[in-house]
This record gives C-alpha cells, sequence and structure tokens, in this order.
C-alpha cells in the first residue's frame, strides 16, 4: 500500500541499471523509494512513461529482462541487503492505445505447459498495466503524479494550463525534483506531437530549457498564448472574455512567481489595458525578469507604449 512508502524519499536510478538496448529511447523508467519502517529498505518502481500505444504480447517477457537487468546491476555494484538480499520491483505499464490489453501481465502464461517439478521451475514476472482510456480520474488519489499523468494524457490542449497549474502544487516542494523533471519532459514531448506544433512551433523549442529543469511554471506561461489561440479558436470566445482571462492569468502568475503585492501593484497597471499585444508582452516579462520590481517596470513601460 502506499501509505507504507516514504514519498519523500523518491528519486529516479541512473539509466546504467538497465541495457540499452532494453531501454530503447526511454531515460526516466526506474525509480526508488523507501519503505517507512524500514531505513534500509527500497521499492525499485519500473515505470515504462513513455507510454505504450499498441498491444504488445511479449511485454511480461520485456519486463521480466528490465527486472533481470536491474537486479544484476544492483548485485554488480554491492547494493543488494543483509545476506544478498534483493528489494522487491513494482513493473508499472502505462497504456493509452484504442484496442483493450489483450497481452497477458505474468510471463509464466506465455510458456508452454509444463507438468511437475519442471513447471514449478518456470520463471515468474508480472507487471501492473494502467490502461488510460478505461480508467476514472476520479478513481486516483487527487494529489496524485498518475493522476496527473493520466489527466495530461486525456484533457485537452486547452486545459493544459490548469493541469500544469496543479503540477506547480502537487510537485513543488524541492524533494520532488526528479519527478517535477520526468513530468515537465512528459509535456514537452506531448506539446511537440500535438496541436501547439501545428499552430505554434516556435512555443515548443522555447519549452526545451524550462523543462530540462523542471520549470513547470514556465512552461505554463509560455503555453498560454498557445492555448489562448486554440481557445479562441476553437470556442470563438469574445474579445473582452479572452482579454480579462489574458488579464487573470497574468496576474496569477505574477503572485505565484513574485507574491501578492507584486500581482496588486501590476493590477493597477494593467486597469483599462485592452491590448492583447501588450499583455502578451508583459506575460513574456514573468519568464524574463528576475525581480517583482524589474516585473512592474517593464509593464509599465509597455503600458505607456504608443
Amino acid at each position: 500500500p502506499a501509505d507504507l512508502l516514504d514519498d519523500r524519499t523518491l528519486e529516479r536510478m541512473p539509466t546504467e541499471f538497465v541495457a540499452e538496448s532494453l531501454i530503447g529511447s526511454r531515460g526516466d523508467i526506474l525509480w526508488r523509494v523507501r519503505f517507512r519502517d524500514e531505513p534500509d529498505g527500497w521499492l525499485y518502481l519500473l515505470v515504462l512513461l513513455e507510454f505504450q500505444s499498441t498491444v504488445d504480447t511479449h511485454m511480461a517477457v520485456r519486463i521480466a529482462a528490465l527486472t533481470g537487468q536491474i537486479y544484476l546491476s544492483l548485485v554488480r555494484n554491492g547494493r543488494t541487503g543483509p545476506r544478498g538480499g534483493l528489494p522487491p520491483v513494482l513493473p508499472i505499464v502505462l497504456y493509452n492505445g484504442s484496442p483493450s490489453w489483450t497481452a497477458v501481465t505474468d510471463v509464466r502464461d506465455l510458456v508452454a505447459r509444463a507438468e511437475g517439478r519442471l513447471g514449478d521451475l518456470q520463471l515468474r514476472s508480472g507487471y501492473v498495466l494502467l490502461d488510460v482510456h478505461r480508467m476514472e480520474v476520479g478513481d486516483l488519489p487527487p494529489d496524485n503524479v498518475v493522476s496527473l499523468r493520466v489527466r495530461l494524457e486525456r484533457e485537452s490542449e486547452e486545459r493544459l494550463p490548469d493541469l500544469l497549474d496543479d503540477a506547480v502544487r502537487i510537485l513543488g516542494d524541492p524533494e520532488y525534483d526528479a519527478l517535477r523533471r520526468a513530468f515537465a519532459e512528459t509535456v514537452r514531448q506531448m506539446a511537440e506531437r500535438g496541436r501547439i506544433a501545428e499552430l505554434r512551433p516556435d512555443l515548443v523549442e522555447r519549452l526545451r530549457e524550462p523543462a530540462e529543469r523542471g520549470d513547470i511554471g514556465a512552461m505554463r506561461t509560455i503555453l498560454d498564448r498557445s492555448v489562448d489561440e486554440a481557445e479562441q479558436r476553437g470556442l470563438a470566445r469574445g474579445r473582452e472574455q479572452g482579454l480579462e482571462q489574458h488579464r487573470t492569468t497574468l496576474l496569477r502568475l505574477a503572485a505565484r512567481r513574485f507574491g501578492d503585492g507584486t500581482a496588486a501593484d501590476l493590477m493597477e497597471v494593467l486597469r483599462g489595458l485592452n491590448d492583447p499585444e501588450r499583455l502578451t508582452d508583459m506575460s513574456e516579462l514573468v519568464i524574463d525578469c528576475a525581480t517583482g520590481g524589474e516585473l512592474l517596470a517593464g509593464a509599465r513601460r509597455i503600458a505607456d507604449r504608443k
């Protein structure tokens, strides 16, 4: 159960723990977390973060091979417990394909039937399947990284700012740095494959640097322009409604980065400002400025611009 684990100790393991031929293009597939009541007891989480979009009949074989590679690396690097004990491994496969998952979840079910002692000697290695399109987000814990990942896959791009706001809140503590970077990189990859890339390919490239440092807040600011355009085209919102939403978003981002005092001063600068281009320029200042004072000075210059 999750309450047996100390999520503050969650850390990503280096890719050297599994062979490159098994990893392919994946980077963040192995994590570990301590059990609360066992200071030296670890649970290793093997997660295929890239999402499996087709049914892989031999997924159980891949999982068995990856698990074996993890154990070999632990033995080779002297990371075993007392008397050579090995930690448990929890393999998780995230599936987002349209057909129902039909592959077996234990490698033993792929092995030809063997009777008696021969059957007892066959390998047993399974995995947990999370089928994104057939699970209800409401069934998952609300403030949970898996819930965030499922929502990221299922919700429209227009809802992405709200999702990133939740990610900043849930993954904001320093101990979640590794998870935050992994989530940020996933957002960047999905933007690269989605409608954002079609509408604003320049924004996708701008996401690369904040994704590398796990700055989800900065990514949210960058995506605002793309999301606003998609909302205007898809939902045909009125001009004033769009301006008000832009102002509200700008104030919320300013408060998050520089505090409520800066946001209150910025509200006075925005009063009566109805130029979407200047509002957009102010949004970019939230990314570029180092202090609240610098943001306010730049916003006043933009507001006074003829």
